[in-house]
C-alpha cells in the first residue's frame, strides 16, 4: 500500500474513534429513543423560532414570503401530517404575536410505547427552557409523540400534550 492511502486510513480511524468518543460523552445517560427524540424536537425549535422571530420580526414588518417558504420546506423535511399543516399554520398565524422563546430543551425520558410496519408512538417527558416576557423559566411536559417512515426517513407526524 501507499503510505499516503496508510495515512489517510490512519487519520479516518483517529477521526472515527475521537467521535465516538465525543458522541458518548455528549449522550451522557441517555438511551438511543431520548437521544432520537431530543434531535428532532431540537430541529423543529430551531426551524420554529428561525421561521417566527426572524422571518416575522424583519425592519418593515412584513414576512418575506421565500423565508416562509424555506421555513416550511425545512419542516417538510423532518416532519408529515398532520403536525406539519399545524407548524405551518402556526407560523402564519404568529406575526406580531409575543411568543416565548426556546433557550434549550431537554428529553428527560422516552420510552416506545407501540410499533406497527412504519409508526411508532413514544411517551416522552420534556423541560423546556424558556425566556419570556417574565424572564427565564422552566417547565416540563409529558407527550405522545408518533413518528412515521417514509421513504427511508422517519419523520415527526403528531406530539400531543399529556399533561
Amino acid at each position: 500500500m501507499k503510505k499516503s492511502t496508510i495515512r489517510r486510513l490512519i487519520l479516518l480511524v483517529a477521526v472515527i474513534t475521537v467521535s465516538t468518543i465525543f458522541s458518548g460523552f455528549a449522550a451522557g445517560d441517555m438511551t438511543e429513543d431520548q437521544i432520537f427524540i431530543q434531535n428532532i424536537l431540537e430541529k423543529r425549535a430551531v426551524i420554529m423560532q428561525q421561521a417566527i422571530f426572524t422571518v416575522h420580526n424583519s425592519a418593515d414588518g412584513v414576512a418575506d414570503i421565500e423565508d416562509i417558504y424555506d421555513a416550511f420546506h425545512a419542516l417538510a423535511d423532518m416532519e408529515t401530517y398532520p403536525i406539519l399543516s399545524q407548524d405551518c399554520n402556526a407560523i402564519s398565524l404568529s406575526a406580531g404575536t409575543d411568543i416565548d422563546k426556546v433557550i434549550n430543551l431537554e428529553v428527560t425520558s422516552a420510552e416506545m410505547t407501540s410499533q406497527s410496519r412504519n409508526t411508532v408512538f413514544y411517551q416522552v417527558d420534556v423541560t423546556w427552557y424558556m425566556s419570556g416576557n417574565t424572564g427565564h423559566y422552566e417547565t416540563s411536559c409529558r407527550y405522545k409523540i408518533m413518528t412515521v417512515t417514509d421513504k427511508n426517513t422517519v419523520k415527526l407526524a403528531q406530539m400531543q400534550l399529556i399533561s
